[in-house]
């Protein structure tokens, strides 16, 4: 097995053995897990799961064996990855930071600019993608920080991570939409109405993805894009209701626009991450700090 193959066993495991979800969860697709299980136990003539009625039940003593040490491999990469990245932030006084687009835009775009201004010697690397994407990041050591959104889907035992903000994702209608008297909305009552979020790379759409399915409705999330301002558009003239962290209201037009809150809403948080280590560099010491710190003063000035 490579390092990949690796990962994958591990994750199957963490994920009960079921292959479905760990595919999800990992972003490879099903057939690759099944493939990568039945090449591995051809090739080496050994069975890593226990199974019944043709489904994944648990590891086998040989694949108890082999989990144990798929484990302190993928540690001891992770350590040696990031004692080298260290090695390079150093010498740059880089910090590489993944942040979420929106995020970015409303709480980083003023502080970064404080930090280099307070220590000018640090130089900040930014990664805009989703929140999806920057797990992948952080968990192949390519950014030391990472600012996601809940759920992190990281280990408590291998990562850091900090709440440093907590909200709600609201409903946004047109002002002339049949809910625009209501003064907060139930899932029975948007249900009525087609829905749009950010795409898939989007922990909003994760979110929301799995309301409907605990809400056990067949109801599809029917338009998604990566631009917030597009998602507010779509509800220009329409009965759309596009779901967005509350944030955003106080950027669009409140003369047309309506934000309205949910029964049951779904959870907006913030979390500060990276790799639990006791060799941070100084430069990436302040800046996690001063984020930590100093994320509740922005948040009150975005």
């Amino acid at each position: 097995m490579d390092i990949i193959q690796l990962s994958y066993l591990v994750n199957i495991v963490k994920y009960n053995f079921n292959l479905s979800e760990a595919s999800k969860r990992i972003h490879v697709t099903q057939s690759a897990l099944s493939q990568f299980i039945s090449n591995f136990e051809e090739r080496e003539e050994i069975r890593l799961f226990q199974r019944k009625n043709n489904r994944l039940v648990g590891l086998t003593e040989s694949g108890e064996i082999i989990y144990k040490y798929a484990q302190e491999i993928l540690s001891k990469y992770d350590e040696m990855i990031f004692s080298a990245r260290k090695v390079v932030s150093k010498e740059k006084s880089t910090v590489r930071i993944g942040v979420p687009s929106l995020i970015l835009m409303v709480y980083f775009s003023s502080m970064f600019p404080k930090i280099i201004q307070k220590h000018p010697s640090i130089n900040i690397e930014v990664v805009e993608a989703g929140s999806r994407k920057i797990r992948n990041l952080l968990i192949a050591n390519e950014i030391d920080l990472a600012i996601m959104l809940d759920p992190t889907d990281l280990s408590e035992f291998t990562y850091h991570q900090e709440l440093v903000h907590s909200s709600e994702i609201s409903a946004f209608i047109n002002s002339n939409h049949p809910l625009a008297q209501k003064k907060q909305l139930t899932w029975d009552e948007v249900s009525q109405y087609e829905f749009a979020t950010f795409n898939e790379e989007h922990t909003t759409n994760v979110l929301l993805q799995q309301k409907l399915k605990d809400l056990a409705t067949d109801k599809e999330i029917a338009y998604t894009a990566s631009a917030w301002d597009y998602l507010i558009h779509l509800t220009m003239d329409t009965n759309i209701v596009t779901f967005l962290p509350d944030l955003i209201y106080r950027y669009t037009r409140q003369d047309v626009i309506l934000q309205k809150k949910l029964v049951d809403p779904l959870e907006f948080k913030i979390y500060a991450c990276r790799l639990l280590n006791d060799k941070y560099s100084p430069e990436e010491q302040y800046v996690f700090d001063y984020i930590i710190s100093n994320f509740d003063i922005y948040s009150k000035e975005a």
